[in-house]
């Protein structure tokens, strides 16, 4: 992480603030702040920002961090002139949005994603040095390195959270897909995760599967997907994260944890 830098991660139902503050040693502060769908998001930000006047206090740069659907494109076919048309024929959009896009070297490829024109407007508005990230980015890199995952070709990570699931499938190190879906019940992730699973060939018998999530959920998703497929494994996130991960604040998303760890 940054000095004198402010992370935003961005969710449906919450935002998350962190920070880490420089010196001898070095200090971690990470709050969860939950926002009601009917609350406009200027009036939520607001109140959060006057809540934790202290975590953005003397802030020289923001980083946000996003949640939601991404489309990849190859480094040699990107241009500056088609991304934007490219990701909104890969995902289309009836929301006024702004597009971006992050390298992914890992992949050799570009990561792109949209943000809602309200919430960019209302963050350009309170911020002066403001950079937009997709999670999916570092969640991506991140399991796209993990060399301790070489004992199968294919692998495929279903990343849970709160209302939603991230699959990524990658094969001896190259990215085959990232995709995010919503969900309601245990039955939507394992359709999902069996349905990507059949189109690119990974092998319920022979290829791992790996879940990542809160721990509740978890051990339910685990338990339906052990009807399925043969090697399942549960990420230990503590393993590469502890140093991110805030008991008080509840089970974070493995897309924050790559996230801070990675900027």
């Amino acid at each position: 992480m940054q000095p004198n830098t402010l992370y935003i991660y961005l969710t449906t139902s919450a935002l998350f603030l962190a920070k880490e503050e420089q010196g001898d040693e070095p200090r971690f502060y990470l709050s969860r702040c939950d926002i009601s769908p009917y609350t406009p998001f200027a009036t939520a930000l607001d109140n959060v920002l006057a809540e934790k006047k202290a975590m953005h206090a003397d802030t020289e740069k923001v980083r946000i961090f996003v949640e939601g659907p991404v489309s990849i494109i190859p480094m040699v076919d990107f241009s500056e002139e088609i991304f934007r048309t490219y990701h909104e024929y890969c995902i289309p959009s009836s929301f006024e949005h702004r597009t971006f896009c992050d390298p992914l070297p890992a992949a050799n490829a570009m990561l792109i994603f949209s943000v809602a024109d309200n919430i960019y407007k209302t963050l350009e508005e309170r911020f002066d040095d403001i950079y937009f990230s997709s999670c999916m980015t570092y969640a991506a890199s991140y399991f796209i390195k993990k060399n301790t995952y070489k004992d199968t070709p294919k692998r495929l990570l279903v990343s849970l959270r709160e209302g939603a699931v991230d699959l990524i499938a990658v094969e001896s190190g190259r990215l085959l897909a990232v995709n995010t879906f919503e969900t309601g019940a245990d039955s939507d992730i394992i359709y999902y995760t069996m349905g990507i699973a059949s189109k690119l060939g990974v092998s319920a018998e022979t290829d791992t599967f790996y879940v990542s999530g809160n721990a509740k959920s978890v051990a339910s998703v685990v338990a339906e997907l052990e009807k399925f497929a043969r090697n399942i494994n549960v990420l230990n996130l503590t393993e590469d994260f502890g140093k991110y991960i805030m008991p008080n604040e509840g089970d974070l998303p493995l897309n924050l944890l790559t996230a801070l760890a990675e900027t």
